[in-house]
């Protein structure tokens, strides 16, 4: 899924439904209301358009995650 190679409807639609357990997220209250009202203008469950941005954020910075997390292990090995 990325979002500068279709639709941004298509992009807020998507959504790959995996034999996975859901979680919850704290999020605030202003951040809800914008998820909320985003979906409520495209037709969407909030859930959907909330994991379609959080996998889009995974994607974009997956690599630069990993790097700082071998850097931190590599410091503190002996």
């Amino acid at each position: 899924m990325d979002i500068t190679k279709q639709d941004f409807k298509a992009f807020l639609r998507e959504f790959e439904e995996k034999d996975e357990r859901k979680r919850t997220v704290n999020i605030t209250e202003s951040l809800h209301s914008f998820f909320k009202s985003v979906a409520a203008n495209y037709d969407l469950p909030i859930s959907t358009v909330i994991h379609n941005v959080l996998i889009q954020w995974k994607q974009e910075h997956q690599g630069d995650i990993k790097e700082d997390l071998l850097k931190r292990i590599s410091k503190n090995e002996f």
